[in-house]
């Protein structure tokens, strides 16, 4: 089997190429009998190269596997994956957090509350990771985590709701629009129209959203406001509902944008 070949660059080449074999195969029985074994084996390669390219071709190939097999195969083995990244905290942690969401979309229908669970687990653990600093690598490392999962939030807004995004989700959020970086606050600035669609009842999203306008970044601004119109409704209606302590700042920097 090309999996096996000695040579990395060839089974790096096979785990790229290995969601555009599923799609040609388009059966989940070959696919499990065929794919499922070279997917196992490329996953546990001593390669962080090998392992990087298959984490980032498991999403589209898992509409293709069974529904058994996503369950008891699939998944377990991504939780091992993603599990020994975060120990090793080498750059497959970064692959992880770029597929996390998309797994999460995949699987949502099969996964139990405890699995559920996991990965809303695991995006916290990557978005906090810590980096001394005396270890550069590593503060990169973790920045670029942090990258991924501001941009996955969105998806994470979607399948968790209640308390879980009041708790757990909405401090990631207000902790990504105070984030140093640049990139990750504008990366919540364009996906913020998203949010608000998703979750048109959550008054503190009005807050965050001023915080946002308030920091006067232009680039923040323009990614806020690009898409905005989608969500200008609900953040009407959020303004309409606060009368007394929020109103007038709100609407005073709502207005300024019709």
């Amino acid at each position: 089997m090309l999996c096996q070949d000695p040579n990395a660059t060839v089974r790096t080449a096979i785990a790229q190429r290995l969601s555009v074999i599923a799609q040609s195969l388009n059966n989940s029985s070959d696919c499990v009998s065929l794919l499922l074994p070279c997917l196992i084996e490329l996953c546990k390669d001593d390669d962080s190269g090998v392992r990087e390219a298959i984490l980032n071709t498991i999403a589209v190939c898992l509409p293709y596997f069974t529904k058994e097999s996503r369950k008891t195969v699939v998944l377990p083995l991504l939780r091992k994956c993603t599990e020994q990244a975060l120990i090793l905290r080498d750059t497959s942690l970064a692959v992880v957090s770029k597929q996390l969401a998309p797994w999460l979309y995949a699987l949502k229908e099969i996964l139990s509350p405890q699995e559920t669970r996991w990965f809303l687990d695991t995006y916290c653990r990557i978005v906090n990771l810590s980096a001394p600093d005396s270890d550069k690598s590593l503060q990169i490392l973790a920045l670029t985590c942090r990258r991924q999962c501001a941009y996955n939030f969105p998806c994470f807004a979607m399948i968790y709701s209640g308390d879980l995004f009041i708790d757990r989700l909405l401090p990631i959020l207000e902790k990504f629009c105070n984030e140093n970086d640049e990139e990750i606050r504008c990366t919540i600035a364009a996906g913020f129209h998203e949010i608000l669609l998703l979750r048109p009842e959550e008054p503190l999203l009005l807050q965050i959203f001023t915080e946002l306008i308030k920091t006067g970044v232009v680039e923040v601004i323009q990614n806020l406001v690009k898409d905005l119109h989608k969500a200008i409704p609900i953040l009407y209606q959020m303004v309409k509902k606060e009368q007394e302590k929020r109103a007038p700042v709100c609407v005073s920097l709502f207005g300024g944008l019709l």
